[in-house]
């Protein structure tokens, strides 16, 4: 399978958000990809809908694949979720791609919503998409959700419309292995460790009957190239470690007590306490030459498709003028 790349895209504000939906399809990006956040935290900023977003992308742009990374699905009832992605795939003429996951904990409590037993409903809620997707009526009788002869009003173009899944927990990971049509990592793993997860993961395909190389393996990059790599780390490594001080506990016992003081950004102390080899371990940073390196690790490991986003000024324009050409002339990586 030939290696994919993905844009991490801006949420806000619109122009500069539409404006990387055309660079990435002008540029040779295989995909735009939208985060949605919710609930607005200091160090983000203002956000769009991911799915508003899109359907104004759709018509930016002609070839690019649409996709978002992720959709919590505890903040949606899949029946709604089932006719928005309908109704996008529509909009982009077949270029949706559904990223799903368990979703932030934080956003949810913010706003009252149960995140309990998430994993559980995973796989709940991708058996209702599909089964409204294709256009029946649906009786569906299950521990979370109950639909009673539904048929949905549209079905999307894309058949079937490929569901990615974030999946991080070993159970999550079974149910992408099973049910999904491509496995979502986060950021964090290294070549070697992203390897040992997706072998995990298409372990469980295999076992559910699955072709486990028909299941996309999906990294996403932090990513800071530049004509050098003392100018690459100036900018990539700073970003990275104010990014793991914003993750999952870290977030939750730490972080978020300083923005509840009116802090909005890194404290110099805390990102001096991360060494600096483990914001490299966890990114790819470096010279054009370094980062074809360090991509090609990826794919020996069994990186499908990268989602890139790009911790530096002009990263993603030298990215896609030096190192995507690179991968397009070397058919099989």
């Amino acid at each position: 399978m030939t290696v994919r790349f993905g844009l991490g895209s801006p949420v806000f504000p619109v122009e500069e958000a539409l404006q990387a939906a055309r660079f990435a399809d002008a540029a040779g990006f295989d995909g735009l990809w939208i985060p949605e956040y919710l609930v607005r935290r200091a160090d983000r900023g203002r956000a769009l809908d991911p799915l508003v977003l899109l359907g104004a992308a759709a018509r930016e742009t002609q070839r690019v694949q649409l996709g978002t990374y992720v959709l919590g699905i505890h903040r949606r009832h899949p029946s709604l979720l089932a006719l928005m992605a309908a109704s996008l795939d529509h909009l982009c003429g077949g270029r949706l791609i559904l990223g799903l996951g368990t979703g932030a904990a934080e956003m949810d409590r913010a706003l009252g919503i149960a995140h309990d037993r998430g994993v559980a409903r995973l796989g709940e809620y991708i058996e209702v998409l599909r089964r409204l997707w294709q256009g029946e009526q649906v009786q569906y009788a299950g521990e979370h959700y109950q639909l009673r002869g539904a048929t949905l009003s549209i079905q999307p173009l894309q058949q079937p419309l490929p569901i990615w899944l974030a999946a991080q927990g070993p159970v999550a990971m079974q149910v992408a292995g099973a049910l999904a049509d491509g496995w979502i990592s986060n950021w964090l793993y290294t070549p070697e460790g992203f390897g040992r997860a997706l072998n995990t993961v298409r372990a469980r395909a295999r076992a559910a009957g699955r072709s486990p190389e028909a299941l996309v393996g999906v990294f996403e990059a932090a990513v800071s190239v530049a004509g050098t790599r003392a100018e690459a780390e100036a900018h990539g490594v700073p970003a990275v470690k104010a990014k793991l001080l914003k993750i999952g506990g870290l977030y939750e016992y730490g972080y978020r007590q300083l923005q509840a003081l009116g802090y909005d950004g890194p404290r110099p102390e805390a990102l001096e306490q991360i060494p600096d080899e483990t914001a490299r371990a966890c990114s790819i940073l470096g010279t054009p030459p370094e980062v074809i390196e360090r991509i090609e690790a990826y794919i020996k490991q069994g990186v499908d498709y990268l989602i890139c986003t790009f911790m530096n000024p002009g990263g993603a324009e030298l990215f896609a003028r030096v190192v995507l050409p690179h991968f397009r002339a070397s058919p099989g990586r």
